[in-house]
């Protein structure tokens, strides 16, 4: 199978019993930063671990980067394999679904698959 940045929910289904996948959640919602947590807490897919789009998804904040600036790469990749529960998923390939499915959503959604 071919992986691009960005995998369909189809796609996830397939792949969801793989054991060196790695699933991330990091739901979040701008006007609660705990909801993203709440709602993992409630229910997840299978193996997946919860990382928090501020505490560990974000680099440092300057004050003319933005609410949520991307990490320093190694930064980023220290997060991730601490999160790996073997080594060879240390090495793993990245990729992320939306909620909805949708390639190239970007967000378009609340968590649920709906508008």
């Amino acid at each position: 199978m071919h992986f691009t940045t960005l995998i369909s929910t189809a796609e996830l289904a397939r792949e969801i019993h793989d054991p060196h996948l790695v699933v991330v959640d990091c739901r979040y919602d701008l006007g609660d930063a705990d909801a993203g947590e709440r709602a993992y807490r409630a229910g997840h897919l299978p193996r997946a671990q919860f990382m928090h789009i501020d505490r560990d998804l974000s680099g440092a904040k300057t004050g003319a980067n933005g609410r949520h600036p991307l990490p320093e790469v190694s930064a980023l990749v220290a997060t991730l394999a601490a999160r790996a529960s073997t080594p060879r998923l240390k090495s793993s390939r990245t990729t992320r679904t939306t909620a909805c499915g949708r390639r190239g959503c970007g967000g378009c959604c609340d968590g649920s698959g709906m508008k």
